[in-house]
């Protein structure tokens, strides 16, 4: 089972208090001037986890360095939408994600090329409310694109809803199939290990052997796989576990290796550890593969509890690895593997990991200083009190970037000797 973050209030309470808190001073709109682009959304309906509802989308993206308004003309985006609330345990949060899907007017799918991201219909918008540093899902996605692998695209958004303003969002693309996302051919299928809990009715989840994973059919749905792909996924998922098991693990014709792409597990692995992410190879985890061929994992995904940012103890510290705490990683050990991520991280290290992060990092927050204090000013999770139970106070959203900038140079110390350590150099 997974371990439901602890919230500091009852998700009824929490509700009621963030509101109570934000007041309507720092929820108007009316007024508000910004350099990100402003999504304006609004619904006659009620939204709800599902289905999706009718509503209205007005984005205004003026370029260079002038500033969007909630009066002036939207020139990238105006028309209708489905959307509905996205996540599961997070719903609890008064700051909610959103699934949108852009639609013409009779609410069929209309494809878009939204804020210069490649044209497709649907989209997430993600509140980022258990990551105060707004960042941590971006950083992963970017430095998964600078390891030449597929990572969602996003971009920076203030969202205003049905007239108040609704804080700092993530507008990103969701885990797809397709020539514009994950392209892996027409016949490619995305695979999910999630946790049990987290499984929705319709999911068609199975058990991937003997470690006891729990994998569901992320994309295409179920619904549109045949008996036949479907039964060629569960075998590769169920090769793969049943040889990390095995006596043979590490041989490279019968092994694990026989089922997965071993320089997709090296690049995963990496960035899971890097991250030290706490939701690793036990939910949101995905791979995919196409029938006959092996399984690819990534690309990544909520990364929100990650880099000293968690709700579980023992995951918050810079120094310690994840592998050991979950089934699939805790196998993946062999030498040959051990001295594959060694020199994968030594080729990162040499091509600037470190500077890169840290300069990924104040291009960002450059952007984000005034849109965050308005989101914090909405959201008093930030100097009052934190999401998780133990999350410390901050003076200020720039003290909560210092001390993720921190924690990421004591991680990168650490792995550059337990790296070496674990495989025995």
């Amino acid at each position: 089972m997974s371990r439901i973050p602890r919230l500091l209030l009852p998700p009824a309470v929490a509700a009621v208090a963030a509101l109570v808190a934000a007041g309507p001073a720092s929820a108007r709109s009316d007024r508000m001037a910004t350099r990100l682009p402003l999504v304006m959304i609004d619904s006659k309906r009620p939204i709800v986890d599902d289905p999706k509802v009718m509503a209205r989308m007005r984005v205004v993206n003026r370029r260079g360095r002038r500033v969007n308004r909630p009066g002036r003309r939207a020139n990238a985006y105006r028309g209708w939408i489905g959307i509905e609330f996205r996540g599961q345990w997070s719903q609890q949060w008064p700051k909610k994600s959103f699934g949108v899907e852009t639609r013409d007017r009779k609410g069929d799918d209309r494809d878009v090329r939204l804020l210069g991201l490649p044209e497709e219909s649907d989209w997430v918008l993600h509140a980022t409310h258990g990551d105060r540093s707004l960042l941590r899902n971006v950083l992963a996605f970017d430095l998964t694109r600078r390891m030449g692998r597929y990572a969602p695209r996003v971009r920076f958004v203030e969202v205003v809803l049905n007239g108040r303003y609704h804080g700092v969002y993530i507008l990103m693309e969701p885990l797809e199939m397709g020539k514009r996302r994950i392209d892996a051919g027409d016949d490619g299928v995305l695979l999910e290990l999630t946790a049990p809990d987290k499984v929705d009715s319709g999911d068609e989840p199975f058990s991937a052997g003997r470690s006891g994973a729990t994998v569901v059919f992320a994309d295409p749905d179920p619904d549109d796989l045949s008996d036949e792909e479907k039964a060629a996924m569960r075998g590769l998922v169920q090769g793969f576990d049943a040889a990390l098991h095995s006596s043979a693990s590490s041989d490279p014709a019968t092994g694990w290796r026989r089922w997965a792409d071993e320089r997709s597990v090296v690049d995963y692995v990496l960035l899971q550890e890097l991250f030290r992410n706490q939701d690793a190879f036990h939910a949101s985890t995905h791979f995919h593969a196409t029938p006959g061929g092996r399984l690819v994992f990534g690309p990544p995904w909520d990364f929100d509890l990650s880099l000293g940012n968690g709700s579980v103890p023992d995951t918050i510290a810079p120094q310690g690895w994840i592998r050991d705490k979950h089934a699939w990683i805790a196998r993946l050990k062999d030498p040959a593997l051990l001295q594959a991520l060694l020199a994968r991280w030594e080729q990162l290290r040499a091509d600037g990991l470190r500077t890169w992060l840290q300069r990924s990092i104040n291009r960002r927050v450059r952007v984000l200083r005034v849109p965050a204090r308005r989101n914090f000013a909405r959201w008093r999770v930030l100097r009052e009190n934190g999401v998780f139970e133990g999350q410390p106070r901050r003076a200020s959203y720039r003290a909560e970037v210092r001390a993720m900038k921190r924690w990421i140079d004591q991680r990168i110390a650490w792995l550059d000797g337990a790296l070496r350590d674990a495989a025995g150099g």
